[in-house]
């Protein structure tokens, strides 16, 4: 361990932050969910619904500039049990299910594909990156660091092909579905809430490898 003093508040239990954070998360989930209830996130032809990618990358933002603003919010951050943070990402293995809607037809395959397939490797690899991290052998660290950069490198693709797979868009087929289901409820919800807990999760992972948490 390195520049981190570790509160024994945040060892893994229900810590305020904890508290904090999922009820913050709560909050975001339902907010996402009302704007997606109107409308606010439906692509429309030739038109990209600017709301979507800000839902996208606010929350993130707001962590990262809380962590720089209030000491306490890094503190929390560096205090959570690191193979919990990397294990938690092996739920991804359930985006296997966008290959199953572009197999029946709702998803297009430039998108549903590597979104599918990538999310699906994420969490097989975090899953022995989690083990591996809580034992505190060698594979550890660099299995941490696999999922860190797989996991945000399968988000951008995601994102960036579930967008420009959109009505009117560059990689929108010419015949067949389009991603635009991807912006309304309740599959809207993957990419405005669940993407950014991800991302969020996959910070933390990067603040407590730099701290030394990891390894």
């Amino acid at each position: 361990m390195t520049d981190a003093t570790v509160s024994p508040t945040g060892t893994g239990g229900w810590s305020h932050g904890t508290i904090v954070a999922l009820g913050l998360f709560a909050v975001w989930f339902v907010i996402a969910a009302w704007l997606g209830a109107n409308g606010v996130f439906a692509a429309e032809p030739g038109r990209i619904a600017p709301a979507l990618p800000i839902a996208v990358v606010l929350p993130g933002a707001g962590f990262l500039a809380a962590c720089a603003v209030f000491p306490a919010v890094r503190q929390w951050a560096l205090s959570l049990d690191p193979a919990l943070v990397v294990g938690l990402q092996a739920w991804r293995v359930v985006g296997l299910m966008f290959v199953f809607f572009w197999m029946s037809g709702m998803l297009p395959a430039v998108f549903a594909i590597p979104a599918g397939f990538g999310d699906f490797a994420v969490g097989v690899i975090a899953t022995f990156a989690a083990a591996a991290v809580a034992r505190g052998t060698a594979p550890g660290l660099p299995l941490a660091r696999l999922v860190l950069v797989a996991g945000l490198l399968d988000l951008v693709i995601a994102v960036a092909t579930g967008t420009m797979s959109n009505p009117g868009q560059l990689l929108a087929p010419a015949t067949g579905p389009t991603s635009q289901p991807m912006s309304q409820l309740p599959l809207s919800l993957i990419p405005t809430a669940l993407v950014p807990w991800f991302v969020i999760l996959h910070l933390i992972s990067w603040m407590q490898i730099r701290a030394g948490r990891i390894g």
